[in-house]
């Protein structure tokens, strides 16, 4: 009789019991909290470089079907302008020379990293086979070299670079290399 009594008292938590549950919740509420913001930054840096992988790819078929690459990234009003290359990528434009246009079905997100801003190409020679001036952008990750293509002694290197391809990070506004996420070339 003394088991059936005691088990009628003991149907639900203590309070110290519920306490430490809730401390413990709260514990592991505040890791991810602050655990957040570092996760979601590698996602989207992730998210870049496979969207970068998938432009120079994208890029690789237009030189493959016209024997130059695509126009590069303009700077207008100090923001990064991609139009005149996705016109070119979606057969809109085509260089003078070509016959027929390519339409690579590019849609304006490919042309975006992981943090919604564009993706800066630069190609380092243009439709003749002359080094091309690039704009002059706030960050820019490029070796020295590629920074003055009509410096003569940067000739050599540049001859084994086709084109660069950068994001500007999270932050595009401010004058950081450090905060430019991924670059590559190829």
């Amino acid at each position: 009789m003394k088991n059936s009594h005691a088990s009628r008292f003991h149907r639900g938590f203590t309070l110290v019991e519920l306490m430490i549950v809730m401390t413990v919740i709260l514990i592991l509420m505040t890791l991810t909290v602050a655990v957040w913001p570092w996760v979601a930054k590698q996602v989207h840096k992730l998210e870049t470089k496979n969207k970068i992988n998938t432009l120079e790819q994208i890029v690789k078929k237009y030189y493959e079907h016209y024997g130059v690459y695509p126009p590069s990234s303009e700077l207008i009003a100090g923001k990064v302008d991609d139009k005149k290359m996705m016109d070119a990528l979606n057969g809109v434009s085509a260089p003078a020379n070509s016959k027929d246009k390519l339409n690579l079905g590019v849609q304006d997100e490919q042309l975006k990293d992981g943090f919604g801003n564009y993706i800066i190409f630069l190609r380092v020679w243009d439709d003749a086979g002359n080094t091309e001036t690039p704009p002059q952008f706030l960050s820019d990750p490029r070796p020295a070299f590629a920074k003055d293509p009509t410096n003569p002694d940067n000739l050599d290197q540049l001859r084994r670079v086709n084109y660069f391809f950068w994001s500007l990070g999270p932050n595009p506004t401010q004058d950081k290399v450090d905060d430019d996420i991924f670059w590559k070339q190829g």
